[in-house]
């Protein structure tokens, strides 16, 4: 899924792909084979996805970026993510509707 994931544009196929890497990131061990097995069109996908896709596939994709984050060591989606100022900006706008999810905000 990790290579098939960056060249979908059908939206079924992304969201489903999206739930699968957010099964995977609940759990260290297998959250730290998600990070170190993406590459950069990986994560080009999802920051692409974060600003075309719909509430609910921009809220899915931040919490697995949350869940990559709290597990990462000294390489992880930091280093790939293109831009991490758009996820500043997208969590500023939606903080209300985020705010009803429950998982942890990064600052």
């Amino acid at each position: 899924l990790l290579d098939i994931f960056p060249t979908l544009n059908d939206a079924a196929k992304i969201n489903f792909c999206l739930s699968v890497f957010f099964q995977f990131t609940h759990d260290p061990k297998t959250a730290g084979s998600v990070m170190a097995k993406g590459g950069k069109p990986f994560y080009q996908a999802l920051y692409n996805n974060l600003h075309k896709g719909d509430l609910d596939c921009k809220l899915l994709i931040i919490k697995i970026l949350n869940k990559l984050l709290k597990y990462s060591t000294t390489s992880g989606p930091v280093d790939k993510f293109p831009d991490w100022n758009c996820m500043l900006d997208y969590l500023n706008l939606s903080y209300p509707s985020i705010r009803q999810k429950e998982f942890d905000l990064f600052a």
